[in-house]
């Protein structure tokens, strides 16, 4: 009894988060206004900054759209405002390369900064213990130029490059974003370029929009907030629901 009690009450949960979160689309008799987001090459439409963003956008009734660069060119193309409206996911750090754009709060995801690698005996702590490796980074990562200080590094222009680098033996390590790097490596089929642990770095990162469209700021502040915070509340209903079955009913 009390586990179809437990269940029932599982999906009931769901239910009513799913609720809370399906909101009811801004109604309007003209076609929605769209802000084309950059971002670099990799990221697609089901990650998870770009379905909290899209949705953020969709409760305004404003359509979202994702434009997938070379990261330095979407940093570029969003501070020109031509192509670009918009800066999908970035640290608060690159506010000052983002200078025509303005920082959305609250922050929507962390970045992990990590280290990629084929080799097996690499002993990677912090930024020091890189020095003496060859390293590549993508372009335009600028937290990652400004931690490596005067450490030498390689540049290119997408997570893939990278990758193909290592494997190739052209580089000792990629300091890399970790969630989506490994998102990648999954996606090829790669198994011998692996993320060292523990991390170098973690970073919030933040939806940047540019200032050409300021009367959206305001609006879109107050939906992104509201959706960060259904988000929150889902998942720890999840993990709730998971620890309670997980107690009453262990393996």
């Amino acid at each position: 009894m009390l586990k179809m009690d437990l269940r029932t009450l599982m999906r009931f949960s769901l239910l009513m988060l799913s609720i809370t979160w399906v909101s009811p689309v801004v109604a309007a008799d003209h076609e929605l206004k769209t802000i084309r987001i950059g971002t670099l090459h990799g990221i697609q439409k089901h990650h998870p900054t770009f379905e909290i963003i899209q949705e953020a956008y969709r409760r305004i009734g404003v359509n979202a759209e994702l434009v997938t660069l070379p990261y330095e060119r979407s940093e570029y193309e969003a501070n020109r405002g031509l192509i670009i409206d918009a800066e999908l996911a970035r640290t608060e750090e690159a506010s000052a390369a983002l200078a025509n754009l303005v920082r959305i709060e609250p922050s929507i995801f962390p970045v992990y900064t990590s280290v990629f690698t084929t080799r097996t005996d690499l002993d990677i702590t912090n930024w020091e213990s890189l020095r003496g490796l060859r390293i590549d980074t993508v372009r335009g990562m600028h937290t990652v130029a400004d931690r490596l200080g005067d450490i030498p590094f390689n540049e290119v222009g997408s997570i893939e490059q990278s990758i193909q680098r290592v494997l190739s033996g052209r580089t000792d390590v990629a300091v890399l974003p970790g969630f989506e790097t490994e998102q990648l490596l999954d996606e090829l089929n790669i198994t011998s370029v692996y993320r060292l642990s523990p991390d170098l770095e973690t970073f919030l990162l933040y939806h940047y929009l540019h200032q050409k469209h300021a009367d959206l700021v305001q609006p879109l502040q107050a939906s992104l907030w509201q959706v960060v915070n259904e988000r929150q509340l889902q998942q720890a209903a999840l993990q709730d629901n998971d620890e309670q079955l997980e107690h009453h009913y262990p393996h």
